[in-house]
């Protein structure tokens, strides 16, 4: 192995570089969670963290893999390619080759599950772009960037977004989940690895902004969108009534503002599966969005 590493530089910078990044998790960790058995850092989390150029070099081995088979993407092979490179460039995801060959298009995430003293999940259930309203709900989160491992693209969550409210996150353990599903535009496997940081949230003093609901809601709404507010026979449809929708710290001057509520876990877990998407519109449909709208686009 040796034989190999000096026989071949880059090789020698890419297995200098993804050690460095392994040791630097095991330090940042307390000495007695180390043991033999299980690493401090998982591999995918390990590459991530690594400079953008030496990540771009190890994806080049798996796109190889897949010029050599026959290419399934909705992409044709050279278009594919070109973008793919180009995700991998920006440091959007990796490429990485497992056992047997299989290619995996990987994103690394970390998301913070923190739940108060009232047993309430805090959801991220929208963000405003600049001026567009993306809906989804999901734990407040981030992709890793370069140079970060899970920790430290948490921090970085909590001294942005969640910034109002840090003071107020105990952190307790964390846990790793995955999902895989083929992407149609290149016909790869892509793995989408978050890290979730379970977390109390200790009472603190800070303000949510809450959203105002629409006056006259219904009557400023198409025929299709009022039944679907109408139609509030389940009980996710009538929790929400009741639910707040607030933002946190200074929304202008930015170009994206996250928007949260407080959910139980079953509300939460039945809003954050893509069937709830039209659920979750309907009701978000019913807040003024104006002003974080026009501040977003200033």
């Amino acid at each position: 192995w040796l034989n190999v590493l000096s026989g071949h530089p880059q090789l020698l910078d890419l297995a200098r570089e993804y050690g460095n990044e392994f040791a630097n998790a095991a330090g940042s960790k307390e000495y007695d969670s180390l043991d033999d058995l299980t690493p401090p850092i998982e591999h995918e989390n390990v590459v991530a963290a690594m400079p953008l150029a030496s990540r771009a070099a190890m994806s080049q081995g798996a796109i190889q893999i897949l010029l050599k088979r026959e290419w399934k993407g909705r992409l044709n092979t050279r278009q594919g390619q070109r973008e793919l490179e180009d995700e991998i460039a920006k440091g959007d995801c990796d490429l990485l080759v497992y056992p047997n060959e299989s290619v995996a298009r990987v994103v690394t995430v970390a998301a913070l599950r923190l739940v108060n003293d009232s047993g309430l999940i805090l959801a991220q259930v929208a963000k405003v772009f600049k001026g567009t309203l993306l809906t989804r709900c999901t734990l407040p989160g981030t992709k890793q960037m370069v140079g970060e491992h899970p920790q430290q693209a948490l921090d970085r969550v909590c001294n942005t977004k969640l910034l109002p409210i840090k003071n107020g996150v105990k952190q307790l353990y964390h846990t790793r989940d995955e999902e895989c599903r083929v992407s149609k535009k290149y016909g790869v496997t892509s793995k989408y690895l978050r890290t979730v940081f379970h977390a109390e949230f200790e009472a603190v003093d800070y303000a949510e902004k809450p959203l105002s609901k629409k006056t006259d809601t219904v009557g400023h709404m198409s025929p299709t969108t009022s039944r679907l507010l109408i139609r509030s026979g389940t009980s996710v449809s009538a929790v929400l009534e009741e639910t707040a929708v607030f933002t946190l710290g200074d929304a202008s001057n930015s170009e994206s503002v996250a928007i949260f509520a407080w959910f139980s876990p079953a509300e939460y877990d039945k809003l954050s599966v893509p069937s709830a998407d039209e659920t979750l519109q309907t009701w978000l449909s019913k807040f003024n969005m104006t002003e974080l709208m026009e501040s977003t686009c200033s």
